[in-house]
């Protein structure tokens, strides 16, 4: 029997944090600034996944007994040791999402930032006024975990998308979510059904 592409554990489960969180953290934000202030902020949003998350994240040498990738082929065995984790090796996963929740718990908490991601989509938002900062800090932080946003992915500015949804900070003080489902009726117009909530 092979234990080729097997895990021998996965010792935690995923925690990820969907589009009502984000839209939660908005609205916390929101009301804790116009608290603080008397008044509600202009707000920016921020929106972005980790490029090639997987491969960002190096495994120690010492491990790498454990990440060994065998390929057969004409009655030979070659192996390889892997230095990052594997996409499609059930590991990676729980190894990501572990990476992923101690980022946004450190930038919650010692930074005093609003972020929020699911699995390797990462948002944020801030005062309008902060927007350059807010910028500069998570690409600090970026550089220091030496990981990297995808920048072709990256939405800031006043409306964004996150998870198929739009969030629009366009309106002082508060945030209106849309959601667009598109129904294919013909293959060049589909149509599409548009509900939003503000909050």
């Amino acid at each position: 029997m092979s234990l080729a592409n097997s895990c021998t554990t996965c010792g935690t489960t995923a925690v990820v944090n969907t589009a009502d969180s984000y839209a939660e953290v908005c609205r916390r934000f929101i009301s804790e600034v116009t608290g603080l202030t008397g008044a509600p902020p202009l707000v920016d949003g921020f929106s972005s996944d980790h490029k090639q998350a997987y491969k960002q994240l190096h495994c120690l040498k010492e491990d790498g007994i454990l990440r060994v990738c065998v390929v057969m082929g004409k009655g030979v065995e070659r192996y390889f040791r892997l230095d990052r984790l594997t996409f499609g090796e059930s590991a990676s996963v729980s190894h990501y999402n572990a990476f992923g929740l101690l980022l946004t718990r450190v930038v919650r908490r010692g930074l005093k930032i609003p972020l929020t991601r699911y699995y390797d989509d990462y948002a944020s938002l801030c005062w309008r006024s902060d927007r350059t900062a807010h910028t500069h800090v998570l690409q600090l932080l970026q550089g220091l975990l030496l990981t990297s946003f995808n920048e072709e992915k990256t939405s800031r500015g006043s409306t964004l998308r996150h998870l198929g949804l739009l969030f629009d900070f366009r309106c002082k003080g508060e945030v209106t979510i849309r959601l667009t489902v598109v129904f294919p009726t013909h293959r060049s117009r589909p149509h599409g059904r548009t509900s939003s909530f503000k909050g």
